[in-house]
């Protein structure tokens, strides 16, 4: 398995400019053909390691497709490395991924602004200048960086980035050691989006008092990790039950670092480890020395933290702290290239900031919640105004889920006030009518109308019962006009899943899919054959999780792909049980049965 490791695989000849003769065009050539074939046979070796390493099973379908991406990055691998950087890229645990679906997975930095609500947020600007800097900082070396953790596929690079200069600031003002959780911010930090997205500063402002802030004024305790597990996934709100490890009042500000400035972000590092974004958009297969981005510009889409800086024989780097697992970089760490000022290597001298703690904080009563009000003329349950239009799942333009059902007012973007002394916030969502409008942002039930629920995607909304299908979208066996599909996900993966479901096929005669049952609230929309695109599309049930289902179906998707929005939604389709969907034999009553892994496609 290692001679593949041993073979060069060079550019090929470069052909002569000006007279060169056929013989010699010829004779390239051939070398460059014989090159390409020896590059792919050692791809193929490669891969076959690569499965038994990282112990990857794939299915038919999905195989060829891991190939692809695969022998694409060994090739980048080969080429880069060849070109003598001073540092190195290896075929690492992401190999397998392309760059859209590793970035779509393992980033999920909030694009916009630095905007951090609130007055009393932000403590200052770190400008630096006022004393020599150490020729060398690394607070690994006094504990107060913890061991590196895996956000995994989630795009929580925000709260992995902002728990490490917290747990880093806290270790320094009082010398204990705290393994705070990202999961908690995940869950409760509003206004960021959980796995979709979210900003480091955003995160430092939850947990610090601000009265100016009506939603949310009250700071919130920092909880252990080991009482607040990280799941990688979104989830509601468990801070009541988890164990604060730094109290109320333990956070008491943000500091920013000039933008592009390296000295005064070398002046902040010395001091506490920072929360820098970056580009990251050719980190993936980062094996070790010292990286640089070959972009002139940078798009920021990565959170991380600073944790030292220094020098290796001559070259002056950052010390990087990610979040993708010790299998990656220098266990789990990246020396960056340290660059003058100005944008910085990968942008990390751009948007750089600090929290400000406070050793004294002690346990402190937590304020009564105020008492839930019933939503009378807005925000309620349905039946619904005729101003009003009810979100019954899933929004596809915005990317916001709900389990229930709420009632939207339709006066985007200027929303209606919640009634007086309710702790509400209306925010408006969506571009596109008739998916926008206006719901209430929340971080836990408390902050919903009496009798509506938090969502994990952090709106307010009312539960809503499972109604069975009766005539369409239902469970084999099926009409005469449905055909039995096994089910993918609409977002272009490959896989196919578990479950088959009844689906009607759009027609000359038939145009649009047939209108689900009243109240039921199910999106229902076309979807295409991929491996057939010329055969007509097929109806079905769009979802994002089992509510959204008819009663005993399932919302199945590929987890390892998510349609890329700010809120990074998994859609998929509803589909039943079946004890061999993959098998090609025909329904049991009427319609046909798609060949087994068929993808389909949204129309």
């Amino acid at each position: 398995g290692s001679r593949w490791l041993s073979r060069q695989f060079g550019a090929g000849q470069v052909p002569p400019s000006g007279t060169m003769v056929r013989l010699a065009t010829a004779l390239a050539t051939a070398l460059r053909i014989g090159t390409l074939a020896q590059a792919q046979l050692g791809a193929e070796e490669a891969f076959g390691a690569f499965k038994t390493k990282f112990r990857r099973a794939y299915g038919s379908g999905e195989e060829a497709r891991r190939f692809a991406a695969f022998s694409a990055n060994f090739h980048v691998v080969q080429a880069e490395n060849a070109r003598g950087h001073a540092y190195t890229l290896g075929l690492n645990a992401f190999a397998d991924m392309t760059p859209e679906e590793f970035a779509s997975t393992h980033m999920g930095l909030l694009s916009g602004g630095r905007e951090v609500r609130g007055r009393r947020l932000q403590a200052g600007v770190h400008a630096g200048g006022n004393r020599s800097l150490p020729a060398r900082v690394d607070w690994r070396a006094t504990g107060a960086v913890q061991a590196v953790r895996h956000q995994g596929h989630c795009g929580s690079c925000w709260a992995f980035s902002a728990i490490a200069a917290l747990e880093g600031a806290w270790q320094i003002h009082t010398g204990e050691n705290v393994s705070l959780s990202e999961q908690q911010l995940v869950d409760c930090a509003w206004p960021n989006f959980g796995c979709g997205s979210g900003r480091p500063e955003q995160a430092f402002r939850y947990f610090i008092d601000d009265p100016s802030f009506a939603f949310e004024p009250s700071a919130h305790p920092a909880c252990t990790r080991a009482s607040y597990h990280y799941r990688a996934d979104n989830g509601k709100c468990a801070e009541a039950a988890g164990a604060a490890a730094i109290f109320r009042g333990g956070v008491v500000g943000i500091v920013r670092v000039v933008s592009g400035s390296t000295e005064a972000l070398m002046d902040a590092v010395a001091q506490q480890p920072v929360s820098v974004t970056v580009d990251a958009s050719t980190w993936a297969l980062y094996a070790g020395g010292v990286f640089q981005c070959s972009a002139p510009e940078a798009s920021l889409n990565h959170a991380v933290a600073l944790v030292g800086y220094g020098e290796d024989d001559g070259a002056a780097y950052w010390l990087i702290r990610n979040s993708w697992g010790t299998g990656w970089g220098e266990a789990g760490y990246m020396r960056l290239l340290r660059t003058g000022d100005g944008l910085g290597n990968c942008g990390v001298t751009l948007e750089a900031s600090y929290p400000l703690v406070d050793s004294s904080a002690s346990p402190k009563p937590v304020r009564p919640p105020r008492k839930r009000a019933p939503a009378t003329r807005f925000y309620g349950a349905p039946p619904c105004h005729d101003d009003e239009q009810q979100v019954p799942g899933l929004d596809p333009v915005m990317g916001a889920s709900f389990t229930g059902s709420v009632c939207t007012p339709q006066s985007w973007p200027n929303c209606p006030p919640p009634p007086e002394g309710a702790n509400w916030l209306p925010v408006p969502f969506g571009t596109q009518t008739p998916h926008k409008g206006c719901a209430l942002a929340c971080r836990d039930d408390s902050q919903c109308p009496l009798g509506a629920a938090c969502e994990s995607f952090n709106f307010c909304s009312y539960p809503r019962k499972s109604v069975p299908a009766t005539r369409y979208y239902a469970a084999p066996p099926c009409h005469d006009d449905e055909s039995v599909a096994p089910a993918v996900a609409p977002f272009g993966t490959w896989d196919r899943r578990r479950g088959e479901v009844c689906a009607m096929r759009i027609t000359p005669t038939q145009r649009s899919c047939p209108a689900p049952p009243e109240g039921t609230g199910w999106i229902v929309r076309p979807v295409l054959d991929a491996l057939s695109l010329a055969s007509p599309p097929i109806c079905m049930v769009i979802c994002t999780r089992d509510v959204h289902c008819p009663a005993g179906a399932r919302c199945e998707y590929e987890d390892s792909l998510r349609h890329r929005n700010s809120w990074s939604v998994h859609e998929g389709v509803c589909t039943y049980p079946a004890g061999n969907a993959s098998e090609p034999t025909l329904a049991p009553v009427g319609g046909r049965r798609m060949a087994a892994g068929q993808a389909l496609f949204l129309v």
